[in-house]
């Protein structure tokens, strides 16, 4: 296991039981693990009486909304708080006594939030995205966890706080959508047996899955094939871009949240090891890259000032998109050399 911390998943879980508040940090332009590890870790601190909220860049994705159900007439918790923990208001809580970032612990992946968050008058992280340094107070990562609400789920364990079937499904949802459905090779028999007790409490999976693989925007749907219809295949057929601009936004009627999950699809794609999409989001360009075996797209998105997984990551960029665009491809078609490269390497091929 490759943890980098300064604190154990106890320590950690005693700090954040003890304070009076804490604001919960996820990414920006959240998934559903950061969703769902930093609402269940909301809720059971909320349950041992602290005051805490999750502070969002923006209104949660649709297609996650479904977990906020249940919660809109909550029991009262011991903090006196009901109702879902999500909010968009940074200064919800003015003066926290802990800052937290989960799925994240870097000020870019906040974005706006960062002057919200160093409030805090204790800073801490939790995520499982791979770091050599973390300028936090406290910390705890776990790059070899194939998700955030993994290692939630260890600290509740570790903290005896009880798990019920919100809590479950919330842990269930950010597990299975950073494994893909349990498809991606980070999907372990630990995983699996994670999965396995959540569904004891109860965990609607054909609920879980309809909302995040089976149910799109009828604008979403036409974007996505407008999207499709731009895609470039290059590096001899191995790596293939798209990418959506306002104009395709204005003609389905769509914008950029319309446009977060095409990316599976130019995966797909028979030979393609390596898939990037950017859209255009205002003044930004977004950028998401997932790759199929050897490819390393944390590394690509780095050199745009962003970062991620080996096989799954991403960047904001202020860069134009017909300057971007073809940067992105020569770096991926770096990567696919190198690729290549340590695989011919590997077979003795000189």
């Amino acid at each position: 296991m490759s943890i980098f911390a300064n604190a154990t998943l106890k320590e950690l879980g005693k700090l954040l039981a003890g304070a009076d508040s804490v604001l919960l940090f996820s990414h920006v332009n959240p998934d559903p693990d950061a969703i769902g590890s930093a609402m269940a870790l909301c809720l059971a601190l909320r349950r041992q009486g602290v005051r805490s909220f999750v502070v969002l860049d923006e209104p949660v994705p649709r297609y996650l909304r479904f977990l906020e159900e249940g919660l809109e007439e909550a029991e009262e918790t011991g903090a006196g708080l009901w109702g879902s923990p999500l909010t968009t208001d940074p200064d919800v809580i003015p003066d926290p006594e802990i800052s937290l970032c989960i799925d994240c612990s870097e000020d870019y992946r906040i974005g706006e939030r960062r002057t919200s968050f160093a409030r805090g008058e204790v800073t801490a992280a939790i995520d499982h995205h791979q770091a050599k340094e973390c300028d936090r107070d406290y910390y705890y990562i776990d790059n070899e966890a194939a998700a955030c609400c993994q290692i939630v789920y260890q600290l509740m364990r570790e903290m005896d706080w009880p798990l019920d079937r919100k809590c479950a499904e919330l842990l269930y949802t950010g597990l299975n959508g950073d494994t893909g459905c349990f498809m991606h090779s980070n999907t372990t028999a630990q995983v699996h047996r994670m999965a396995a007790d959540l569904l004891e409490f109860g965990v609607d999976i054909n609920k879980v899955n309809v909302n995040l693989y089976q149910s799109k925007d009828l604008r979403e749907v036409r974007l996505e094939s407008r999207i499709l219809q731009h895609l470039e295949l290059f590096a001899d057929g191995k790596a293939v871009i798209s990418a959506a601009s306002q104009e395709d936004y204005d003609a389905c009627g769509a914008g950029p949240e319309h446009a977060g999950q095409v990316i599976d699809q130019l995966r797909v794609i028979d030979g393609v090891e390596i898939a990037a999409f950017l859209r255009q989001d205002g003044d930004k360009v977004r950028g998401t890259m997932r790759s199929k075996t050897a490819g390393n797209v944390a590394r690509i998105a780095g050199e745009f000032g962003g970062g991620g997984h080996i096989k799954a990551a991403g960047f904001t960029s202020e860069l134009p998109m017909e300057e971007l665009y073809p940067r992105v491809q020569k770096a991926i078609a770096a990567e696919i050399r190198r690729m290549d490269g340590a695989g011919e390497a590997s077979r003795g091929v000189r």
